[in-house]
């Protein structure tokens, strides 16, 4: 059996949580900021494997390190609970980030911003292709207007991203895999010391270079841009659904941000009146003219 294994969709903060396992156990380990301008720790190499291609190819190998980090689901064909029984089959640990319905716009936000130079909608075209061309026999997302690609997304993006990282499957992993450890990313965010306490516990490690517990969630916080964005977005929507007025004039909205406050206001029956609404309002005020 290999050591400890760390799983995680895109933008749940794989790479950090090797890198602080490697900080918070190792007296040795070169206390070097992994952040980029983009606020991932992509300065940080790690042990990447990637996907269960490159997980099962490890597992064959003689290198067992302390560390390794990968995806269970990586194409859209890959079938998670199949993979992760694969990986509870060959390490002894594995630690499984994941977003909550609640950081849900977040871990949606990173992955655009954060993984792919051209962003993820140019990279990942596979992926929603399809359902693109039945929507509005585009092509081409490129060439749509910033309303019909809002709109798009707002029917499309939640239930791939909650297929994409499992999150329905969620309470079976806990009930099922017992050397399956479930971080929700609102843990790093709400009580970094005590999710990092738990995780050196999980694996059975000694807590070393405590002391840079705060230097370290500060560096990390301050360059996660949409970490509060499930509130924002929260507030925008239960503002429209109660008749509160309420500004986000000072937060700069993320398309998706946009598509999912269409989407959860859908799902309240309050539909958005969006042709040719290329500007999103900035106000209740302004956006009650364009509902439906």
């Amino acid at each position: 059996m290999k050591n400890v294994c760390i799983v995680f969709n895109g933008g749940s903060y794989g790479t950090f949580v090797e890198w602080c396992l490697n900080l918070f156990s190792d007296q040795n380990f070169s206390y070097n900021l992994p952040f980029t301008d983009s606020g991932n720790a992509h300065k940080f190499i790690g042990n990447h494997l990637v996907d269960i291609k490159g997980c099962k190819k490890y597992i064959n190998s003689n290198d067992n390190f302390q560390f390794v980090r990968t995806h269970l689901y990586n194409k859209k064909n890959d079938k998670l609970l199949e993979n992760l029984n694969f990986v509870s089959q060959n390490f002894q640990k594995i630690i499984y980030l994941t977003p909550s319905y609640e950081s849900i716009a977040w871990n949606i936000n990173n992955k655009f911003d954060k993984l792919f130079p051209n962003g993820w909608l140019n990279e990942t075209k596979e992926t929603f292709e399809k359902q693109l061309l039945k929507w509005g026999n585009y092509t081409d997302h490129n060439a749509m207007k910033p309303w019909e690609l809002r709109e798009f997304l707002s029917f499309f993006l939640f239930k791939a991203h909650v297929h994409e990282a499992g999150m329905k499957k969620i309470p079976h992993i806990i009930d099922n895999y017992k050397n399956v450890n479930v971080i929700y990313i609102d843990e790093l965010k709400n009580d970094f010391e005590g999710t990092i306490n738990k995780l050196l516990k999980y694996c059975q490690l000694i807590p070393v270079n405590m002391d840079k517990i705060p230097i370290v969630y500060e560096n990390w916080k301050a360059c996660q841009i949409h970490i509060d964005k499930d509130e924002i977005i929260k507030n925008i929507v239960d503002s429209v659904v109660n008749g509160i007025d309420f500004s986000w004039r000072e937060t700069s909205l993320t398309l998706v941000d946009e598509a999912l406050i269409q989407y959860y206001l859908r799902q309240h029956k309050i539909e958005i009146k969006c042709y040719n609404l290329n500007n999103f309002p900035k106000n209740t005020e302004e956006l009650r003219k364009y509902l439906d």
